[in-house]
């Protein structure tokens, strides 16, 4: 069996570690924080290594190791996978970073091995459930993903609790959302274009807004008639973030921008402190009049929040199926395009695991 590296022991990288371990893989888990390392390695049963794999040298050490799993900072993620992959290691990545991946992917071809990106909850699990609704319908003229990592119970103004990196977070409310519209690329400002809401079973009534989540579907499904990430929150808190607006805490003027970022933070993190999270998923996949709506709804599990179980666990199930064979294609890979196969056996894990995904036509 191929022996796995987990690069980066945040809370996706346990979930992740947790999970290969408790399937039966070998795993060694990888950071720069040897005390950290040594901790988490007596509690999942796994061997540790101290590697900075942005060093080259340092990453040769790592040529036993058949199977790179990444989930690192945005901000040194893309450096990481780059090397990673000119090391002529096959990597599946979570991590969300700026960056063009095309370059990457130039490295993998040339050094004959896969990297496997946006594997998480959305990107990642919202890409497979497209591609795997358009399986279904023999078909897709559009689609839609409505996803949140919210409070567990109506919360307002807020009604969301950090369980990732923060301001991050507060990006999402800035960072101009990308979706398709009558086969083209539209841009739009989150905060100042559609709002709506959408009743979820089980959950009651959400709202929500366009996010830039689409990523790798953008080019994946270009000719569609609509194709659109919407951020889930509680209703209320739309509102309360287009008034943080309208002031410029979302700006990044100077006379701000020395402390709205830091503000805002400490806001988020304060107010969702003792507060468990819930995370809230539906992708709907539309053929002409047809459709198919799938819907994930996800708790807390083993002292892991919500939004890293989630996450981490579709990584790692991802992971599983490259390191059974059922991803083969070399140099870049998405989420939409793994195999049926793969899909089937996602799906299994996730309901194995306390992530079971419904599905309704619409």
């Amino acid at each position: 069996m191929v022996r796995i590296g987990v690069v980066g022991m945040g809370n996706i990288g346990k979930v992740s570690s947790f999970i290969l371990k408790r399937e039966g893989y070998d795993v060694t888990i990888i950071d720069v924080n040897e005390e950290l390392l040594k901790g988490l390695s007596l509690d999942l049963g796994v061997s540790y290594r101290k590697v900075n794999v942005l060093n080259k040298e340092e990453l040769s050490s790592l040529s036993d190791i058949g199977l790179i799993v990444t989930a690192l900072p945005g901000s040194i993620a893309y450096s990481a996978i780059g090397a990673i992959a000119a090391s002529g290691h096959n990597v599946v990545d979570v991590s969300f970073f700026p960056e063009s991946p095309e370059p990457i992917g130039r490295v993998a071809l040339d050094k004959g091995v896969s990297v496997v990106l946006d594997a998480g909850l959305a990107p990642g699990l919202s890409n497979m459930l497209v591609s795997y609704g358009k399986e279904l319908l023999d078909g897709i003229t559009g689609a839609r993903i409505y996803v949140g990592g919210i409070s567990n119970r109506p919360d307002p103004p807020l009604g969301i609790v950090s369980t990732w990196n923060t301001l991050d977070l507060i990006d999402e409310y800035r960072r101009p959302a990308r979706v398709i519209n009558s086969g083209k690329v539209v841009v739009y400002d989150p905060l100042s274009s559609e709002v709506g809401k959408i009743y979820v079973k089980g959950i009651g009534e959400l709202e929500y807004f366009p996010t830039d989540g689409l990523r790798s579907l953008l080019s994946s499904y270009p000719g569609l008639d609509f194709l659109v990430e919407y951020t889930l929150r509680w209703p209320g808190h739309v509102e309360f973030m287009k008034g943080l607006k309208r002031i410029g805490m979302l700006d990044h003027k100077e006379f701000l921008s020395s402390y709205a970022d830091e503000f805002l933070a400490k806001l988020i993190e304060e107010h969702s402190r003792g507060m468990k999270d819930l995370v809230v998923l539906v992708v709907e996949v539309f053929n002409g009049d047809r459709g198919i709506r799938f819907t994930g709804i996800v708790n807390p599990k083993n002292d892991f929040s919500a939004m890293s179980w989630s996450t981490g666990g579709f990584l790692a199930f991802a992971t599983m199926e490259f390191a059974k064979g059922k991803i083969g294609k070399k140099g870049l890979v998405f989420p939409e395009m793994f195999e049926k196969e793969a899909i089937s056996d996602i799906m299994e894990m996730m309901d194995k695991y306390g992530m079971p995904i419904a599905s309704e036509p619409i």
